[in-house]
């Protein structure tokens, strides 16, 4: 069992904090969107502060890349943000399709968009952002 977890440590890692980010962006968007704000203003707010939590937890909890340079970093965070702004891109269409096409709850759409574009962040930032070989 120990020899299963430390292999699938990265995947644990991720899904335990991205089940947190997923609930914060969640929690922000419901709460925003309860508040009077178009639920795409709300989306895309909630999205942004969530996307901050991802790249410290992912950078130094999950992946463990712990590079102390500010040009490794920023090469991080640049990598970040661009699958990130795809991944946002999708975001924003699901919630779209969800909402407007198969006019689900907002809270039933956002949860599932958070699934998906859940999962396609965690491969894309285990092989493309936080890859300790590329370090």
């Amino acid at each position: 069992m120990k020899s299963f977890y430390q292999r699938y440590q990265n995947f644990f890692s991720y899904t335990l904090f991205g089940t947190l980010a997923g609930a914060l962006n969640i929690i922000l968007f419901h709460q925003l969107e309860q508040k009077g704000l178009n639920y795409l203003l709300a989306n895309i707010i909630a999205y942004l502060i969530a996307l901050l939590f991802t790249f410290i937890t992912n950078k130094y909890l999950v992946f463990e890349t712990k590079h102390h340079s500010l040009e490794q970093t920023l090469r991080e965070l640049i990598a970040f943000l661009h699958i990130r702004f795809l991944s946002f891109l999708l975001d924003l269409g699901l919630m779209f399709l969800g909402v407007q096409v198969f006019l689900l709850y907002k809270d039933l759409a956002k949860l599932l968009d958070q699934i998906v574009c859940g999962i396609l962040n965690y491969f894309f930032s285990k092989w493309l952002i936080f890859n300790k070989k590329s370090a």
